[in-house]
């Protein structure tokens, strides 16, 4: 099963019933707005790999 299946499969549901679904939905919104803000800042475009990798885990495990 890929990784990217995973929070979809078993953390939505989860967070959903706990939160609702708008809730989700609109912290999920903010959390890609702010990746995509820091990413597009000029000191950070030469890390852009280790930065996604370090936010997107950040995001899973605030989410949880």
């Amino acid at each position: 099963m890929p990784v990217g299946i995973l929070p979809t499969v078993f953390i939505l549901p989860l967070l959903t019933r706990r939160f609702g679904l708008n809730a989700c939905i609109t912290s999920g919104c903010l959390a890609n707005v702010v990746l995509c803000t820091v990413i597009a800042l000029p000191d950070v475009c030469g890390h852009s790999v280790a930065l996604i990798i370090g936010l997107g885990l950040g995001m899973f495990v605030a989410l949880c």
